[in-house]
Formats: C-alpha cells, structure tokens, sequence
C-alpha cells in the first residue's frame, strides 16, 4: 500500500534519522556536559536531579497546549530525563541514553505519522509529520488534544524505568552508585 511506497518510506527514514540525532543532542547537553560538569562540582546526586529538572524546563513549551496536558507531559518528561540520567549513571557512558532517547523521539514521530498516512489516504506525508510533531511536542495547541490515559503512559513507562535504576542506586550496585560514580 501507500506506506510501502519509496516516498512514504524515504521520509520516514527522514524522520527517524532527524529525531534520533535531536534525542542524542539532548543526552550530550543534558548528560554529557551538564551532568558531568554538575557531578564533579555537587556529587552524583544533585547532578541527576538538577539535569532532570532543567530537562523538564528546556520542554516548557508544552503548556502550550493547556495546563492539564502541560502537567502531564511534563511529568512524563521528567520521568524520561531522570531514566536517561540514570542510565548515564550505569553505563558511565552517554552513549545508551543517546540511544534510548534517540530511539523514543524517532518512535513516537514515525509510528504515529506511519498509522496516519495508512488510516487517511488523502493526508500528505508532510501533513501527517506536522499533526504528529505538534502532538507529540505539546504544541498543538489546547483544542486540538484530547487529555486521556494514553498522556500517562510516558509517565507510567518512565517510573518503572527509573524505579528500577534507583533501587540499583540504593543497592549500590557495581555499576550503578549514587557514592563514587561520576557521570
């Protein structure tokens, strides 16, 4: 069908490849330099919790689409960004949090975008980018979302991701230490 044909798909490669390297800038100012930087100065954990805050802050912009929503992505925001910390934590390295952020930015533009060019045959591929992107950044715009439980499941994904590094923290764990590590 349409979205086995080389346009669809050499967009979407686009996509993919444009949100992977926007997800992997992200991990190398947040968790390569501010992180690294902030550790060295404050210890490991005022550095985690300090890159995640400005992580939430540099993702403001989602109240544009009203405070509820706003709250919501915010909180599944934070949640990621301490996840991405903490896998920078464990792994001593940025490389996995580019990876992991990379992936997820890359999957929630181009699955999305591929069900809509495959659910509306006459919505252009640019067109379905655009009602994505504005989505899935908060900047729709309030009346154009609708505020469900699917705006928790980022939330929901990203405490379970991070309840299970922290109690790796808590263990103190060979790889993963609130104590000595440094970011």
């Amino acid at each position: 069908g349409r979205l086995a044909s080389l346009p669809v798909l050499a967009m979407l490669a686009f996509v993919i490849c444009v949100f992977l390297v926007q997800g992997g800038a992200e991990e190398i100012i947040f968790r390569g330099w501010l992180m690294s930087t902030l550790a060295a100065r404050w210890g490991v954990r005022a550095a985690v919790i300090a890159s995640s805050l400005f992580f939430i802050l540099f993702h403001i912009h989602v109240f544009v689409s009203g405070l509820i929503f706003g709250f919501a992505a915010l909180a599944g925001i934070g949640m990621l960004g301490l996840a991405f910390a903490l896998i920078s934590l464990a792994t001593r390295s940025v490389v996995e949090a580019v990876a992991a952020h990379g992936s997820f930015n890359a999957a929630a533009v181009a699955l999305p975008t591929a069900a809509l060019i495959v659910q509306d045959r006459n919505l252009s591929v640019a067109d379905a980018i655009g009602q994505v992107f504005a989505t899935a950044t908060g900047t729709a715009g309030a009346d154009t979302l609708s505020v469900g439980p699917q705006l928790l499941a980022q939330s929901l994904a990203g405490a379970i991701v991070c309840a299970g590094l922290a109690l790796l923290a808590a263990r103190g764990g060979p790889s993963l230490s609130w104590k000595e590590n440094t970011a």
